[in-house]
């Protein structure tokens, strides 16, 4: 079995004798582009750095590393880095499709290529996981929003040796990559299922 490390993002605070706040975990994000007033109104010193997601052009990215190098912060991703490059926001890395699943480590890789072209310090990228989301029926869903069909499959679908081998697989696969590409992989949990909940 592989395991990867699995760093959670926590908001800490510390306090010193004099009873000052550092908030050396705390991350603003930037979404859709690079936002200078955003950054100039949230951003502390003291801030670990910021986390990207989907922004729309190379001269959003090219800010974020200049202003990473300029003020010390560290960056972040909540993949994919970049708007528009692929088919869906998630890769469906689980899916139960073989040429579904292929595309999906292919976009990550290029994604991971594109971030190494760039020169990209990234410390940490967050993935949507599981995808597709395993949904169970019992609940009601209908408020739950997904941009494709292939988002999402249902529990009576799913086995749980599917669930367990391709997990395996995703987890070594990108603990090969974080390694390759000097990043940490973390998994955001997306409607958590019985595989994960009930059994160990």
């Amino acid at each position: 079995m592989a395991f990867i490390k699995i760093e959670i993002l926590q908001l800490s605070i510390n306090y010193d004798r004099d009873k000052e706040i550092h908030m050396q975990n705390f991350m603003i994000g930037q979404y859709g582009k690079y936002d200078f007033d955003k950054f100039n109104r949230d951003y502390r010193k003291d801030f670990y750095g910021t986390e990207a997601c989907l922004l729309n052009s190379e001269e959003d990215i090219d800010n974020l590393v200049a202003e990473s190098r300029e003020n010390g912060f560290n960056i972040g991703i909540h993949f994919p880095l970049r708007a528009g490059v692929h088919k869906l926001r998630d890769p469906q890395f689980l899916a139960s499709n073989e040429n579904v699943r292929t595309d999906a480590f292919r976009s990550i890789e290029e994604e991971l290529n594109y971030i190494k072209q760039k020169k990209i310090n990234t410390k940490h990228i967050i993935f949507h996981y599981p995808k597709p989301v395993i949904l169970d029926e019992k609940n009601d869903w209908k408020n739950w929003r997904f941009a494709d069909s292939s988002e999402y499959i249902y529990e009576s679908e799913y086995s749980y040796d599917e669930f367990v081998n391709r997990s395996e697989y995703l987890f070594e696969w990108l603990s090969e990559k974080s390694l390759e590409y000097d990043f940490v992989p973390v998994l955001e949990l997306d409607a958590i299922n019985k595989y994960i909940y009930e059994i160990n």
